[in-house]
């Protein structure tokens, strides 16, 4: 129990801001967090977690491990996660057979906290570039219900039944709906283990309409969840934009997957559709990061980058730079980052350095095809957010320079070097986009909904992706 709550503590801080936090605690986030955090590893230890069959105990595991965000790497996320894994499938929470063993109650939390295991899993193997994915048909553990907390109670002997509307679980219950379906997708499993495909209950999606499941699953969704939730409620907005920025994203991935099995040359069309579901995922996303409703909820999808939409523009705007969609494109991009980034953002960081290097690459190429036209061009909020931020951490590192020269020559008859930044000179400064880390590389797949996918163009497989995963700000991307 004070392991379980350790981490509960944990969850709480992680989901405020720095302000909120500092105005309620008098204390910095990331201190609180260290101390919290360090309590449930000492709770967890006592409760010797590594043997223990108890679902509490599993539970501030999880979220221990949810609270960590990016404080620690995707591989080392993933190893632990894998811990949280192997322990929920040692109590049987994967198999029906096991969870009707025990009390409706307990078997519901069981299946809860199964889902919740593997799909932060799933996250996280993505971010880790490991196509070892617990999301796959092999386990029959069913999905959540979606009923409210007070529905379930000790002393029930009937169980209750799949249902659609509003609850107190609606996001769970969405989110594994959606999740049960991905499992069972060919584009999906073509990755992760094309051999399970056989046993697979999805059915050969036909070549003529390749997103007709997927269409079938949102307006299912629309008709057995959507119509009855309130937007005014912040569980049902998150729930609502969360899931409409998924669909549209594995509509992406799924266009990509089955592209990439037809000739190089694509078509006009082929182009438009991929954009459309790049628009759509920032529409989506935009809505999570800057509505009202989903202030105490974003903490989640700051797990969920949408970073394939991005560069799906960025580099349709870098090939056609004067296209219908053009400035449909920048405002949708603009109005995302903007949700995203703060002024006080890690800019420093290679991520973000090699971000803005492609939006600063896609809006030369709009100037140099305006420029062919002889018009004028307003550069769009996102350019000129990261041309000053580029500015202003150029200028720091100056002002840094001009310190320790002030330094070295305020001693005399000693012979001092200033110490060199690894972390600046490995992954250079601004005015390089070179990334030239020492660390594990790490493929474009880390990105990506499905690692491994040959998604987008060939560009993206150029880049050094060195030492990404080690960066302390991955989990913005």
């Amino acid at each position: 129990m004070q392991a379980l709550m350790f981490s509960i503590y944990c969850i709480g801080i992680r989901s405020i801001t720095t302000e909120e936090c500092r105005s309620v605690f008098g204390s910095s986030k990331d201190q609180l967090l260290i101390e919290y955090q360090s309590g449930c590893r000492q709770a967890l230890w006592a409760s010797k977690f590594l043997q223990s069959d108890n679902r509490d105990c599993l539970t501030a595991l999880f979220l221990y491990l949810l609270s960590l965000g990016r404080s620690t790497t995707p591989p080392s996320l993933h190893s632990m996660l894998g811990v949280a894994v192997r322990t929920a499938q040692r109590m049987g929470m994967h198999s029906e057979t096991m969870l009707a063993k025990h009390t409706i109650l307990e078997a519901e939390m069981r299946r809860r906290l199964w889902w919740a295991i593997v799909l932060f899993d799933t996250r996280i193997s993505e971010l880790a570039s490991s196509n070892i994915v617990t999301l796959d048909p092999t386990w029959d553990c069913r999905r959540p219900l979606n009923v409210n907390n007070s529905e379930l109670r000790a002393e029930m002997k009937t169980p209750l039944s799949m249902r659609g509307g509003s609850s107190e679980a609606l996001f769970i219950a969405v989110r594994s709906e959606v999740a049960d379906f991905i499992r069972h997708s060919d584009f999906h499993l073509d990755y992760t283990n094309p051999a399970l495909k056989l046993i697979s209950k999805h059915t050969q999606r036909e070549v003529i309409a390749p997103n007709h499941d997927l269409n079938k699953l949102e307006e299912m969704l629309e008709e057995k969840y959507f119509q009855f939730c309130d937007l005014e409620n912040p569980l049902h907005f998150t729930t609502i934009w969360t899931m409409r920025a998924y669909l549209a994203k594995y509509r992406l991935l799924e266009h990509h997957a089955r592209q990439s099995d037809l000739p190089a040359h694509r078509t006009d069309a082929q182009r438009e559709i991929a954009t459309s579901y790049a628009l759509k995922v920032l529409e989506c996303d935009t809505k999570i990061m800057t509505s009202p409703p989903t202030r105490g909820l974003r903490w989640l999808n700051m797990f969920h980058f949408p970073f394939p939409a991005y560069i799906q523009l960025l580099q349709g705007l870098a090939r056609r730079p004067i296209d219908e969609t053009a400035c449909q494109a920048w405002e949708a991009i603009s109005a995302n980052y903007e949700g995203w980034f703060s002024a006080d953002g890690d800019f420093d960081s290679p991520v973000y350095r090699m971000f803005s290097k492609f939006v600063l690459e896609a809006w030369e190429a709009c100037e140099a095809a305006s420029g062919q036209l002889k018009s004028a061009l307003t550069p769009p909020q996102i350019v000129s957010f990261i041309r000053g931020a580029l500015a202003r951490a150029e200028q720091d590192v100056a002002d840094k320079d001009n310190d320790m020269a002030k330094i070295g020559t305020g001693i005399h008859n000693r012979s001092i070097s200033a110490p060199v930044s690894t972390k600046s000179t490995s992954q250079g400064i601004s005015g390089t986009t070179e990334l030239q880390c020492d660390l594990p590389t790490m493929g474009a797949e880390v990105f990506f909904g499905n690692p491994g996918q040959h998604v987008l163009a060939t560009e993206l497989n150029q880049l050094d992706w060195s030492g990404l995963g080690e960066w302390p700000s991955w989990g913005l991307f």
